[in-house]
């Protein structure tokens, strides 16, 4: 495997040791949000998906079955010259959100008139996603009647998204693509290779803590890089994601070829592939968080630094 920075997930200062890691997935979460294409012409449609994950077992309800899933999309001007960015329909004077749909997936068309002779603009999309009975829409009413923080935030995610928006007659450079992973796969501490994305690799419990360590493995597409305006690179990390056992490191980096220093070797292609380790759990550590066929999930999330973002996921299933 190709060289790598694992950069690990930080909890804040004074919060408690039992805090779940960030790669750790334990209640309802929204791990990216996808414009197809993330940047358009005005009058040009974009598709919009998210990668919305649960635990294998709901821990935070018994073990129980959570409702399906329902989505809200909106989307509103993105504010100019403010820090923070409130969802759309949020804050004092914020005007009236579009509502572009109530699954999963959705679209947004740029208005034809949209840039009004500006070179480019971006575009605000707020998704609400929810595992309730009442579902995403009620998620979206309690979000916007208290300062844009939902309200059950363990089953009420809510997500933002740029989409941008550029007059092709203006473009100094080719338009922006999602970055796609190639391949999801795993090697285990014997040096077998399993293939993630097929649901077929297996996994055994871990004799003791950090006994079984897995190398979980991402290559990019070949074009997953593009060059920009300036002649470098485009910066590509992967995000990792398990439903048990725990990963060294939450976020790799795809490095240039002899360089520790991406920001120092822009100019260079970034090597196709990046990794992390996985520590299967041992019976006790799996309890509550596998489930009879013993299926452990994982997830790969790819993102250049102009908005792009793609993702490959996959399973182990306990072997005896």
């Amino acid at each position: 495997m190709k060289r790598l920075v694992l950069v690990a997930a930080l909890l804040a200062g004074g919060c408690s040791s039992d805090l779940a890691a960030a790669s750790f997935i334990d209640k309802l979460r929204v791990l990216a949000v996808r414009a197809e294409p993330p940047e358009i012409d005005p009058g040009q449609t974009a598709a919009l998906d998210l990668l919305a994950v649960e635990p294998v077992v709901h821990q935070l309800d018994g073990g129980g079955v959570a409702s399906p899933l329902t989505a809200v999309w909106l989307a509103c001007p993105l504010p100019s010259g403010t820090l923070t960015v409130a969802p759309c329909g949020v804050g004092e004077g914020a005007p009236a959100p579009e509502i572009l749909g109530g699954d999963l997936t959705a679209s947004y068309t740029a208005p034809a008139n949209l840039l009004a002779g500006q070179p480019s603009t971006e575009v605000l999309i707020t998704v609400a996603v929810a595992d309730t009975a009442a579902g995403a829409m009620a998620c979206v009413a309690g979000i916007a009647n208290n300062n844009g923080l939902p309200t059950d935030p363990d089953h009420c995610v809510v997500s933002l998204k740029r989409v941008v928006v550029s007059d092709p007659a203006q473009r100094t450079v080719a338009v922006n693509a999602n970055p796609t992973l190639a391949s999801f796969y795993a090697t285990t501490p014997s040096g077998f290779a399993e293939t993630l994305d097929d649901d077929g690799g297996v996994w055994q419990y871990a004799p003791g803590e950090d006994l079984a360590a897995w190398d979980v493995a991402a290559l990019r597409a070949g074009d997953a890089a593009q060059m920009k305006a300036d002649g470098t690179y485009e910066s590509l990390t992967v995000s990792w994601f398990t439903t048990a056992g725990h990963l060294d490191g939450g976020r790799s980096i795809y490095l240039p070829p002899g360089c520790d220093d991406p920001a120092a070797c822009a100019d260079q292609l970034p090597e196709d592939g990046a990794d992390t380790t996985w520590f299967a759990p041992t019976q006790a550590q799996a309890a509550g968080f596998v489930d009879g066929n013993g299926l452990v999930r994982l997830w790969a999330v790819i993102r250049d630094d102009r908005g792009g973002v793609g993702w490959r996921e996959g399973s182990l299933a306990l072997t005896r």
